[in-house]
This record gives C-alpha cells, structure tokens and sequence, in this order.
C-alpha cells in the first residue's frame, strides 16, 4: 500500500492540471484564455473542417539547487539548472469556441 500511494497522488495531480482546464476554458473564445493565462498564444494552426489549435508556451529557467546531504561535508551536491516549458494547447471549433484542451511539460538541462 506504501508503494501505490505516491503513485496515486502523481497520477492525480497530472490529471488536475488538464481536469482544471478542462473546467475553465471548454466553451470560451481565444481573448478569454489570452486574458486569463496572461500571455499571448505563441503558435496557431489551421486544421481540417475548420477547426484550430492554439499552443501557449510558458518558458521558466529553474536554477540549481543545493541537495542537503547532512552536515560536514565538503562538496555540497547541486542539481543542474534546467529550463522548464510548459505547453497550454486548445483545439477551437470553426465558431472559435474551446472544445478540447492538453496540458505538458518538459524539462530541458541547460
């Protein structure tokens, strides 16, 4: 049982993410995500029968930090610096209108 249940709760909060833009934005238009994500849509495809996908990406650089070993040591561990990216994309209808959202993100060491 104490294996399962971090597994859960990481199966959990990565579905939180999509659920919650699920709720949030399904129906509403582009200026309505623009507004509320607070940044402007970085890439727009045009897709068949009219249909369009709208990608926001929110870049974060995530400095390093240290790794607490004890103390007395004479080398501190540090992690790299990695650079996070976080994908928002929105499938609209021909009317403009959200009717399916995706949710990812990367981490790239710099």
């Amino acid at each position: 049982m104490k294996k399962i249940l971090p597994l859960l709760l990481i199966v959990l909060f990565s579905c939180s993410v999509h659920s919650q833009l699920n709720r949030t934005f399904m129906g509403k238009d582009i200026q309505y995500i623009e507004k509320n994500l607070k940044m402007k849509a970085n890439k727009v495809q045009n897709l068949d029968n009219g249909l369009s996908r709208v990608i926001f990406i929110k870049e974060k650089d995530l400095g390093s930090s240290t790794i607490a070993k004890g103390e007395g040591t004479l080398d501190p561990m540090t992690t790299p610096p990695v650079s996070k990216k976080e994908y928002y994309t929105f499938i609209l209808d021909n009317e403009g209108k959200v009717i399916r959202t995706d949710y990812q993100k990367e981490y790239e060491k710099k």
